[in-house]
């Protein structure tokens, strides 16, 4: 039997075990409906949020139209759909998000949705136009949002108060957040609290601000500082550029300061982020660059951080707030408005997009814009505790969303100089990259300026490597 059959077969066995097997939710379909099958990556609440809005599609619009959802939570999603495409079996919905959404469709993987979008009503105007173009990939539309997210700084207004005056003697308001990078690194410094008992080894306690905690945007950093990754008009990375390479020195500056020994025991000590032990919630990490989701983290472990005190508006009421985080392009801004509308964010999301090959395509397209009606988006966005993708909202979204800081959110999101993921087919590879590169320079392992220059290379070649293999 060839090599290509045997693999063939063995995809086809796996997938099949994955249909049969996997960890699939809900009812069962009732009979004479034409049943979707629907991957996605969600856990816990937010998976129980999706099925919630699966449940409510098959008892109305898919017992209108005979159609049924069949929702199977995955972990490694992405890989596990490549394979059922492979073996001819792809689910009929696949959630994917910002990150592998350009390289599926550069591949030829996706079906697009620009006609079925448009007989639906769905076009730029309906959506903030951040998400509406992070949807497209060479002119086509490839995927319709779940949820989004965006990016901000978070900061703990308890603890600033708390080192009020520290801070007003070195000229910062402890009543704000920083407003530029500058600001952010002075209040940074004030607000790191150490263990000195042994001066030759000191330890670092709690951190007013590290760039490399979470760690989730290390890519993104050059944004903040005016930069781009990439050039659309070119069609080339721009990672040496120096913007990138003040982005660099930046992080270095802080392993400098405090030594990369002190900040890796550090990170080493801290718990993680769906737990009582995540350090924004235990005071650990004072200011953080996060998204809005972090709430369903607080009101699970430590919800007194959102009735700290007494206040007119709910944001007012808690302990942690959000604001812009500080930009080169933004710091001249003339007031915090102007700041927050103007602000530099990175836009990322969670998206349904139609395999190449699904047996159901107008089926699935139904619930796909089935959750992107205002209502059921909303609804499930709440759930989640995000902002919400579209550029309409109902009169009641911020009162009755369970996130005191959705307003914010919803403003940076909208903001004319919001980023997200760029039109590249290596995309994937380009983020591994670009934070193992940055961890090296965070480690002092290496200088900014090699980290750059090898990043622009490496990655412009592998550009050229998949356009020349795909030259379609």
């Amino acid at each position: 039997m060839p090599v290509r059959s045997i693999i063939t077969a063995v995809l086809v066995a796996g997938v099949l075990v994955l249909l049969a097997f996997g960890p699939r939710t809900g009812a069962p379909a009732p009979a004479g409906r034409i049943v979707v099958e629907y991957w996605d990556t969600w856990t816990g609440a937010e998976m129980a949020a999706m099925q919630q809005t699966v449940d409510d599609f098959n008892r109305s619009v898919g017992a209108e139209k005979h159609i049924f959802v069949h929702f199977l939570s995955q972990s490694d999603i992405s890989q596990k759909t490549l394979l059922a495409a492979a073996a001819n079996v792809p689910p009929d919905i696949a959630g994917l998000w910002d990150k592998p959404l350009p390289q599926w469709a550069a591949l030829g993987a996706l079906e697009p949705l620009d006609d079925l979008a448009a007989a639906r009503g769905f076009s730029e105007g309906y959506y903030k136009p951040i998400y509406w173009k992070g949807l497209h990939y060479n002119g086509h539309l490839y995927a319709l949002l779940s949820t989004p997210n965006v990016v901000a700084l978070l900061w703990n207004k308890r603890i600033f108060l708390e080192h009020a005056a520290a801070l007003r003697a070195a000229g910062l308001d402890p009543a704000r957040a920083p407003r530029t990078l500058s600001e952010l690194d002075q209040y940074a410094g004030i607000l790191n609290q150490f263990d000195s008992t042994d001066p030759k080894k000191p330890i670092l306690l709690s951190a007013g601000y590290l760039p490399t905690e979470p760690g989730w945007y290390l890519e993104q950093t050059p944004l903040w500082f005016g930069g781009n990754l990439y050039d659309e008009k070119t069609g080339r990375f721009t990672l040496d550029s120096p913007e990138t390479l003040a982005a660099f020195r930046w992080i270095a500056s802080y392993s400098r300061k405090l030594t990369p020994g002190v900040v890796n025991e550090f990170h080493a000590a801290l718990g993680t982020y769906g737990t009582p032990a995540n350090p924004f919630l235990t005071g650990q990490l004072v200011m953080e660059q996060q998204g809005p989701w972090v709430q369903t983290v607080i009101e699970q472990f430590k919800p007194e951080m959102n009735r700290w005190q007494p206040g007119e508006t709910r944001p007012d009421r808690a302990e942690w707030s959000v604001a812009p985080f500080p930009s080169s392009l933004t710091a001249n801004a003339a007031s915090d408005d102007a700041r927050v509308d103007n602000a530099v964010t990175w836009c990322g999301f969670n998206c349904l997009a139609i395999p190449r090959g699904a047996r159901h395509k107008a089926e699935a397209f139904e619930f796909i814009a089935y959750v992107n009606r205002m209502d059921v988006m909303e609804k499930l966005c709440a759930a989640h505790c995000k902002n919400t993708p579209l550029a309409q909202h109902s009169a009641s979204w911020y009162s009755d969303h369970p996130n005191p800081n959705a307003e914010i959110f919803d403003r940076l999101a909208s903001s004319p100089n919001a980023r997200t993921a760029p039109p590249v087919a290596v995309w994937p590879e380009a983020v591994d990259e670009i934070k193992a590169a940055v961890l090296r320079v965070a480690n002092l392992e290496q200088t900014p300026e090699d980290a750059v220059t090898s990043l622009q290379q490496s990655l412009q070649g592998k550009l050229d490597q998949f356009r020349a293999r795909h030259p379609e």
